[in-house]
């Protein structure tokens, strides 16, 4: 039976907040949008870095157990990291929120997902690298760039069946509430968003962070 809580995420997310559905991605559209999806009783987790600061800053529904290491900042920790938690909790439906630079450390755990028949929302944030670090220190320079990746058919390849690449509001909320119909395997969903395009909460931190760098003294002492 359809409730008022089994409403399309797209509803939800032009009732709270005015949105142009069709017009593209960015940081806060793709975790508002996110934000609004989530359901009681599911499993989040948020690797390091714009997925951590992005949905970290947006209430959740009650029962949500939120996941994330922002201590060690160990980028990619959380793709492994869901296997085990999805094992401990499969009575909640298991999500993964991470970057395309993280997820590269990583992706192998991929396949054992697959394998176990986890129920995963896996959701790429493709930012072509190493945003957190870009919004630090180094916008330009070459060592925050990775190499790009068409993450649909890599998931494909590696026996994921539904692996979708989404540009546009329409097309992220679309792609989950079908992801959350399904509950046979794991649905991979390549979110693209503009390189630069950083989180408030992350923004703030990067600033300060940036600042603190600024002013150290590195030089030898005598």
């Amino acid at each position: 039976m359809s409730t008022a809580r089994d409403q399309p995420s797209l509803d939800r997310c032009i009732q709270a907040k005015a949105v142009d559905a069709a017009g593209p991605l960015g940081q806060d559209s793709l975790w508002s949008t996110i934000a609004r999806w989530i359901r009681p009783g599911d499993l989040v987790l948020a690797d390091q870095g714009t997925s951590f600061y992005g949905m970290g800053a947006h209430r959740l529904p009650g029962d949500v157990l939120f996941i994330g290491q922002p201590l060690w900042a160990s980028i990619g920790y959380t793709l492994p990291a869901l296997l085990g938690a999805a094992l401990g909790q499969p009575s909640r439906r298991p999500i993964l929120l991470i970057g395309d630079g993280a997820a590269q450390l990583t992706i192998a755990e991929l396949g054992t997902l697959v394998r176990n028949k986890i129920p995963a929302v896996v959701i790429i944030v493709d930012n072509n690298g190493y945003t957190v670090e870009r919004a630090i220190n180094g916008p330009d320079a070459a060592y925050n760039d990775i190499a790009r990746w068409d993450w649909t058919a890599l998931a494909r390849a590696m026996g994921v069946r539904t692996a979708v690449h989404v540009h546009a509001i329409l097309e992220l909320a679309s792609a989950l509430d079908t992801a959350r119909s399904d509950d046979s395997g794991v649905t991979v969903i390549q979110a693209t968003v503009p390189q630069d395009d950083v989180p408030p909460l992350l923004t703030a931190i990067a600033q300060a962070a940036s600042a603190a760098n600024a002013g150290r003294d590195d030089s030898p002492k005598r």
